[in-house]
């Protein structure tokens, strides 16, 4: 009778993570990954290249490519241009901060108020009698995948520029049907405008005025931390444009998969529609995420991205769950991720050594369930690393 080697002890980390991830509280798909951050070695790994519904995982990545590819000083502008004949003319980057007067949803935003004010100045205080607006600048109200209800809490419909994410005030989620319509007009108002006409924008128009948004630093800490989705893909677009030309959502699916790929991770299984994770078509693997933390980890112009992720039990989305994974509290950062029937939690956990980890679910009837059972399995990355 032939002799066999007896298997490897498996470690405590996954024991502890067999037996939270195949409970029956996440009855769905899961894949997982925890690396070791030192090394880039695979400490656990249960279907790490599956194809899941990562939900706001997505933001990690919109962070992370942005932060690489634009910079954190980045600044979306807002212009006001003379289109001659007493006509200005409405040049919208996609700031979804802007707010009316000053004071808005968004810390350290700039206003239309400003940006009239300053428009004006430059004409001698005349106003004009005819602002222009594109009719195309900008990618669709909406990403493939993302229902039309979504476009009422979840996010806004993506124009050339919004007030409050297009919130009907802020600090509240519930969302204009036309927010860059309303932008626009209070806009118009401003100026004193007779009359708003679309067509297409003057070639190398002098510029009135401008105004800038917050910093790509702050508005990266805003989206991960509070999960704000309209933001998310406001920065995702602002990318895509600035390395393709095209601001389509199809451009954010390509630029956002291209930036990952090129930080080393491997995205052959990753579909990207948009920038926020909210819509229902996008695909990603554990492997891949994790493979973009490791990434931003080892290059120290990308850490500090990961400085915004939320901290359990304390900060962000995280501030109210850990509390039957108390290990975990103070201990770990990681974005959240829920749709219908999808959770996930990518991030990293910091005990004996700093490892990243991405644990992606779908199919799950119970949503509490499986976030407790996420936030265990955080808890076990912190604590059960022998």
């Amino acid at each position: 009778m032939p002799l066999t080697s007896p298997s490897p002890p498996r470690s405590a980390l996954a024991v502890r993570l067999e037996a939270v991830l195949g409970d029956r509280r996440l009855p769905g798909r899961t894949g997982a990954v925890v690396t070791d951050l030192a090394t880039g070695a695979a400490l656990y790994e249960r279907r790490p290249r599956e194809p899941i519904e990562p939900a706001s995982a997505v933001k990690l990545v919109t962070a992370i490519a942005a932060a690489d590819r634009l910079g954190p000083d980045h600044r979306v502008p807002t212009s006001v241009v003379d289109a001659g004949s007493d006509a200005v003319a409405l040049v919208g980057g996609g700031d979804v901060t802007l707010s009316r007067k000053g004071t808005g949803h968004y810390p350290g935003a700039a206003s239309v108020a400003e940006l009239a004010r300053a428009a004006l100045a430059a004409r001698g205080g005349r106003p004009p009698r005819t602002l222009i607006v594109d009719p195309v600048a900008g990618p669709g109200p909406r990403a493939p995948g993302t229902g039309p209800d979504d476009l009422r809490h979840a996010t806004a419909a993506m124009a050339p520029l919004m007030l409050d994410g297009g919130r009907l005030r802020s600090g509240h989620d519930r969302r204009r049907r036309a927010p860059g319509v309303t932008a626009t007009r209070r806009l118009a108002r401003l100026l004193g405008v007779r009359r708003i006409v679309k067509g297409r924008l003057p070639h190398r128009a002098p510029v009135l005025a401008t105004v800038w948004s917050p910093l790509l630093s702050d508005l990266v800490g805003r989206f991960l931390g509070e999960s704000d989705n309209t933001l998310a893909d406001m920065v995702a677009l602002r990318l895509a444009h600035a390395v393709t030309g095209e601001l389509t959502w199809s451009a954010v699916g390509r630029t956002l998969t291209t930036a990952w790929s090129d930080l080393g991770a491997d995205t052959a299984e990753v579909s990207i529609v948009d920038g926020s994770g909210l819509s229902r078509a996008n695909r990603c693997t554990a492997a891949a995420l994790t493979g973009l933390l490791t990434a931003a980890w080892t290059r120290p112009h990308l850490r500090p991205v990961l400085d915004h992720l939320p901290v359990a039990g304390r900060t962000g989305t995280l501030r109210d769950r850990f509390q039957h994974a108390p290990a975990a509290v103070g201990a770990v950062r990681a974005k959240t991720g829920t749709l219908n029937g999808v959770s996930s939690l990518t991030g990293l956990a910091f005990g004996p050594r700093p490892v990243a980890f991405a644990f992606l679910t779908s199919g799950n009837p119970d949503h509490g369930a499986a976030r407790a059972a996420l936030d265990e399995a955080a808890a076990a990355a912190v604590t059960e690393q022998d």
